[in-house]
């Protein structure tokens, strides 16, 4: 198999000499290794945008708070200034 989790030409004709039984079996066990090592893949990509978006939110948070500390310092010197 190759990085991918695909099996190669060569696998497929290594698994043909056994004939059509042996094939089919090793087309199924091909298949749900690929399969299993795609969903492991994509459970991981799941996870690392979940931690992102977290992390998005909390960026968000940050900015607003800096922008309403700001808000915040600039009306009360205006208020100091009025009375």
């Amino acid at each position: 198999m190759d990085e991918w989790g695909w099996p190669s030409d060569t696998d497929w004709f290594q698994a043909a000499r056994g004939g059509p039984d042996e094939l089919k079996r090793y087309h199924v066990r091909a298949m749900h290794a690929a399969r299993q090592a795609h969903l492991a893949l994509t459970e991981l990509k799941g996870k690392w945008l979940w931690r992102s978006e977290k992390l998005l939110v909390l960026c968000v948070l940050v900015l607003a708070g800096a922008v309403l500390w700001e808000l915040a310092i600039f009306l009360t010197s205006r208020v100091c200034r009025l009375s």
